[in-house]
């Protein structure tokens, strides 16, 4: 009987130094939410974008595009509060730069993302996003990828 409580005893202890060291019931890092925006500012808006969109950049200055990439605050309220407004697209001023959960109707997709690009994008007539962007920021697959899980999962700040 001695052998078989020992044994168990053994075996819970074990058991319990096993799971604490693995460390069960912990998350790993969030990848979603705020973090998710974090990594997107820093690793692909601030160094593709940041250098034109920012209140000293070329297309700030000459009254073009007024999207303020200098600071991530500054860059998750124009992607999320600013509505489009282009020259060079005209009849698409007006359309969200990111709708929360739905890239399709996201102007930041269309403009960064050939495959969500399209004549009549949003529903708007005639519009089609300026695309520039598909030319001269050769993002990854996988900052494309980030972009559009980020806006699917609610563009969260």
């Amino acid at each position: 009987m001695k052998k078989k409580l020992s044994l168990v005893l053994l075996f819970v202890s074990m058991a319990t130094l096993f799971l604490t060291l693995s460390g069960c019931g912990e998350k790993g890092p969030n990848t979603a939410g705020s973090s998710r925006f974090t990594g997107l500012y820093e690793n692909t808006i601030k160094p593709n974008c940041a250098s034109c969109h920012v209140p000293s950049g070329e297309v700030y200055r000459e009254g073009k595009v007024l999207l303020d990439f200098s600071t991530k605050s500054s860059a998750y309220n124009t992607l999320t509060s600013k509505l489009s407004v282009s020259p060079s697209a005209q009849y698409c001023e007006g359309i969200a730069y990111v709708t929360a959960g739905d890239p399709n109707s996201s102007y930041l997709a269309a403009i960064l993302i050939e495959s969500y690009s399209s004549v009549n994008f949003a529903g708007k007539v005639n519009c089609v996003p300026y695309n520039i962007h598909l030319m001269d920021q050769q993002l990854s697959e996988e900052e494309k990828s980030n972009i559009i899980a980020w806006i699917n999962e609610g563009a969260a700040q």
